[in-house]
């Protein structure tokens, strides 16, 4: 049973389930906040720190805490430091819990975790997991049985760790360009393996302003505009650091996707072949709700419950937070994450009250 009496669940304790849980002790609705790990920060807290977040650190407070940044941008560890103070600052402590599944049963839903095997009721329930905890494999022949070194970029070291030996990256979007510009400013050559030979990525300064800056704006378009992204199948652009400079210098090259790998020797689709020491996979992320049933509504792609205004198409009274177009196509981000939390927990406050006036 559900000893705190709480009326709602909140599932993660990243961005958007602390944003959202102090969003909801501000309405004064009782909550319960779970997190797989049981800390305050997400995956935050153990990505690699000295990462630099893409936004500028104005647009990466969320509700209720400012954020005061050394200069205009923040590293992740720095924006992870920040969580744990707004985690001390709302006092959230997430209660350490694997959520198993989650059913309706009349105007609750019915939880069960694996840690127990008592069944918990609330009014509603937010998924707010994220997807960085979740890495996409890549499927490349002979990659398994190779004696490349291979990590996925959710683990990256750092660029220190590949100092004098041949790096290759598998991927062609925002994870791919970061730890290729940080390659390059070490001075470490490394070759981008990117389907078509293209890399995504687009300025970080437009008219002497930070391209989020512009990017906020396009944001307000309707969700139906970038049908492609809300799906999933559209990854995000870089942000050009120094790429084409490190490019010019040959400290980046980019080659065709993978074809194969044997041993060490790597084939690409065009033939070429080429001897490497390690591999980073930087493909991406997805979302993970299986503790959803298949009659919840996903996107195509992505995976990630399909919303309208933050609640699931399928269930109401299930809301999904920090996920492709939840409710605009800011909802993903952290900009987004800070103006949907309110809005979801005063949803919930006044849907509770009118159930109580009843």
């Amino acid at each position: 049973m559900n000893e705190t009496r709480a009326e709602v669940l909140v599932v993660g304790a990243g961005p958007a389930g602390l944003a959202t849980a102090a969003s909801l002790a501000a309405e004064g609705v009782r909550f319960e906040l779970v997190d797989a790990h049981g800390t305050a920060g997400g995956a935050y807290a153990r990505a690699y720190g000295p990462m630099e977040l893409a936004s500028p650190a104005r647009y990466n407070a969320l509700p209720g805490l400012a954020i005061e940044p050394a200069g205009e941008y923040m590293s992740v560890a720095e924006y992870a430091a920040y969580l744990a103070r707004y985690a001390a600052h709302h006092r959230l402590e997430p209660r350490r819990a694997r959520l198993r599944a989650v059913a309706p049963a009349g105007s609750t839903f019915e939880t069960t975790f694996d840690e127990t095997a008592a069944t918990s009721s609330y009014r509603f329930v937010v998924v707010a997991t994220g997807m960085f905890d979740f890495p996409k494999t890549a499927r490349i022949e002979g990659l398994e049985s190779s004696t490349l070194e291979t990590c996925h970029v959710a683990r990256w070291p750092g660029a220190a760790a590949f100092r004098g030996r041949r790096l290759l990256i598998v991927g062609a979007a925002t994870s791919a360009v970061e730890i290729a510009e940080e390659c390059g400013r070490a001075g470490i050559p490394v070759t981008l393996a990117a389907r078509g030979a293209r890399v995504k990525r687009f300025p970080q300064r437009v008219l002497g302003r930070d391209i989020h800056d512009y990017l906020v704006r396009l944001e307000r378009l309707p969700r139906f505009t970038m049908r492609s992204f809300c799906a999933g199948s559209e990854s995000l652009p870089g942000t050009e650091m120094g790429f084409a400079d490190f490019q010019r210098r040959g400290l980046i090259r980019i080659r065709d996707r993978v074809a194969r790998v044997d041993a060490r020797t790597v084939t690409f689709v065009d033939g070429a072949r080429e001897d490497f020491d390690a591999a980073v996979l930087a493909t991406g992320y997805r979302y993970e709700t299986d503790f959803l049933p298949d009659a919840v509504a996903r996107a195509a792609v992505s995976r990630q419950p399909l919303a309208d205004a933050n609640e699931s198409r399928s269930w109401p009274g299930l809301f999904v937070m920090g996920m492709p177009c939840a409710r605009g196509l800011a909802s993903p981000f952290l900009r987004g994450i800070a103006q949907d939390a309110p809005r979801v927990a005063g949803r919930i406050r006044r849907r509770l009250e009118a159930s109580h006036a009843h």
